[in-house]
């Protein structure tokens, strides 16, 4: 309903996002304050999201739940199959801003 609505009641307090969710809004407290409490059970990699944890445990399983449609290699992120997908089909939609060149992915650079 909230988001039906256009609701985000919960505010960052160092900054001006809002959240539709309280569960949103505590993740994103946990990039800033550098809070990873889910661990890997295999590995003790720690991340800030369950959800990563998830995605992570596809490596040490072996689970590749994606495949690329056009050369049968498989993926354990769908991010991953795209970027396949892309290789064939020779689509670039990445332009960098400095020169001419276009990437078919991006690099995504997170200063702390």
């Amino acid at each position: 309903m909230r988001i039906s609505m256009g609701e985000n009641p919960y505010q960052f307090c160092h900054s001006d996002k809002f959240f539709t969710y309280n569960s949103h809004l505590k993740a994103h407290m946990q990039l800033h304050m550098r809070e990873r409490p889910y661990t890997c059970s295999q590995c003790h990699q720690s991340f800030n999201l369950k959800s990563h944890v998830k995605t992570h445990m596809r490596i040490h399983t072996g689970e590749d739940r994606y495949k690329c449609s056009l050369c049968n290699n498989a993926f354990t992120q769908k991010s991953n199959s795209k970027f396949q997908v892309r290789t064939h089909t020779g689509e670039k939609p990445y332009p960098c801003s400095q020169c001419e060149k276009a990437l078919s992915w991006i690099f995504l650079f997170i200063a702390y």
